[in-house]
């Protein structure tokens, strides 16, 4: 997977990884405009990171409805 960086059009090759306990040290409201340890306990969360860093550069909550 990639995403494009639109100054350059250049592809970056990125992971989509689940967010670890020690990422939330980082995840914080004043960078991500969201208090996403909120969502820990009820959702899913993922972290969009280019493969050679581990900068975060957004975040998504899934939650699962079965049917």
């Amino acid at each position: 997977m990639y995403i494009t960086r639109q100054v350059t059009n250049e592809h970056l090759p990125v992971h989509v990884l689940p967010v670890d306990d020690i990422d939330f040290k980082r995840i914080t409201v004043k960078r991500y405009s969201f208090s996403w340890k909120k969502l820990k306990a009820e959702c899913l969360i993922y972290k969009l990171t280019l493969i050679d860093s581990d900068d975060i550069l957004g975040l998504i909550a899934l939650i699962d409805y079965p049917d």
